[in-house]
């Protein structure tokens, strides 16, 4: 599928399915509290991928300075557990308020991401859950940093930093 096209198609059927490799996962926009309400019954946990960790400031509360070098200078694949989402909807939080999220720096997610504008939660579904979609909504992409494993720092907006997942 073209990735030009996926916006549309997010804006049509408001989430797509990604196959990368053995994971499947599902995109959608983080205002979508039908879905989000729905995924949150299987206990699952959203992560907000941005491009970029510019767009950081307008999804969190109160922001941890040092956000900002934890995404600049790892090498890794990293998700950040940061206090008091905004501008998403509040069932996508974890049950310790706060949400998870995970900048894209490269690669077609990315550019999904981009294109789209809004902001988008993703999330890893089972096998079971995948037969929910038609193939006119799953799209491939190859394995990139966006669907690694990745480590998980908590951040408070205090200073204070957890490493969850080294």
């Amino acid at each position: 599928m073209d990735i030009q096209k996926i916006p549309d198609l997010l804006k049509h059927k408001n989430y797509i399915g990604v196959d990368v490799e053995d994971r499947f996962y599902i995109l959608f926009d983080a205002k979508n509290e039908e879905l989000i309400t729905k995924y949150t019954s299987y206990k699952k946990a959203f992560e907000l991928v941005l491009e970029s960790s510019n767009r950081l400031e307008s999804y969190v509360h109160e922001l941890n300075p040092l956000a900002y070098d934890i995404v600049e200078f790892s090498e890794k694949p990293m998700v950040l557990m940061l206090p008091g989402a905004k501008n998403i909807s509040e069932l996508a939080m974890q049950e310790h308020q706060a949400i998870n999220i995970r900048i894209v720096r490269e690669g077609s997610l990315q550019q999904i991401i981009r294109k789209y504008r809004l902001p988008l939660l993703l999330c890893l579904l089972s096998d079971e859950e995948r037969v929910e979609f038609d193939a006119d909504s799953i799209i491939s992409l190859p394995m990139q940093d966006a669907f690694m494993d990745a480590s998980i720092l908590k951040l408070e907006a205090n200073g204070r930093v957890e490493i969850i997942k080294k």
